[in-house]
């Protein structure tokens, strides 16, 4: 709120006072006060949506009859994602967006989840979604959705089905080797299974890690989202493996003390509310418990 009245030109309980007749002439409470921190509650997650389609056509109304103040620079919402989720999450969820907000435009990057941190801490990014917390103590997380973690291979690759400890995988994974996130908790899982997991190939994106597969070069690790059209058409086969961990969970992410433009919290809503009904939607899953392929 103070930040906000610095941008605002005006005092703290000034700003604080207008919020106050906002819940009083709604009668809504459209904020959740914790110590120091705010929140938006539900409610004012969609009050802020009208706000914005508001803010919008004044917008519009100013650069249409207002011309001797030039035209406005469109406004742009920036969103960042690792490459599996840019290809597969969030296009879904620009798509809504663009249908409600269409004279907002939206810039999509794909990056590992550490270049992700570092771009939203720099604020290039108003919020990302990524496969790993943050470890940047500057960002605020939000566990989002769970996500499958699958292990594939092309559909007449021949591998020795094995039932010792001492079953050696060959791995395509994602990461060049310094990055973090589901695939090193994954080599971690495996290790202590007593399997000795052989990284034969990392590979920059999830299309490079199919690319590789299908030239049977080993076993390719990745959410189940991003091969479940390929294995459905019998291009690919599943293999499962003990100690497999079946889940990882995506994270949204955006600077703690930066406060989000109109249009990014309209988009946070719409994604926090897609995740609720994805997780209500969806039952946990056990641990995959077989070493077999499977196709």
């Amino acid at each position: 709120i103070t930040r906000t009245a610095l941008e605002l030109r005006t005092s703290h309980p000034s700003v604080s006072k207008h919020l106050k007749q906002l819940e009083d002439n709604y009668k809504v409470k459209l904020l959740n006060r914790n110590g120091k921190s705010i929140e938006l509650t539900p409610e004012g997650t969609e009050f802020l949506a009208y706000v914005a389609v508001i803010l919008d056509q004044l917008q519009q109304l100013e650069t249409r009859f207002l011309k001797h103040s030039g035209r406005k620079p469109r406004e742009t919402l920036k969103l960042g994602g690792t490459h599996a989720l840019s290809a597969t999450v969030l296009p879904l969820l620009i798509k809504s967006f663009n249908k409600h907000f269409p004279k907002i435009e939206v810039l999509l990057r794909s990056r590992p989840p550490g270049m992700l941190e570092n771009t939203v801490v720099k604020g290039a990014l108003d919020l990302a979604l990524t496969s790993a917390p943050p470890r940047n103590t500057e960002l605020a997380s939000e566990p989002c959705m769970t996500l499958k973690v699958i292990a594939f291979a092309a559909k007449d690759y021949h591998m020795v089905s094995e039932q010792n400890s001492t079953a050696k995988l060959p791995l395509i994974i994602r990461g060049g080797g310094t990055q973090y996130g589901t695939t090193d908790a994954l080599l971690a899982t495996l290790r202590n299974e007593g399997f000795k997991p052989k990284v034969v190939l990392r590979c920059e994106s999830p299309d490079a890690i199919k690319m590789a597969v299908k030239q049977k070069l080993g076993i390719g690790i990745v959410f189940e989202e991003v091969v479940k059209e390929e294995i459905a058409r019998g291009l690919f086969k599943r293999v499962h493996i003990p100690g497999f961990p079946a889940e990882a969970t995506a994270y949204v992410i955006y600077h703690k003390h930066r406060s989000l433009s109109p249009s990014a919290e309209t988009f946070l809503g719409l994604l926090r509310r897609w995740c609720a009904s994805r997780r209500n939607r969806n039952s946990p899953r056990s641990k995959v418990s077989s070493y077999e392929a499977s196709g």
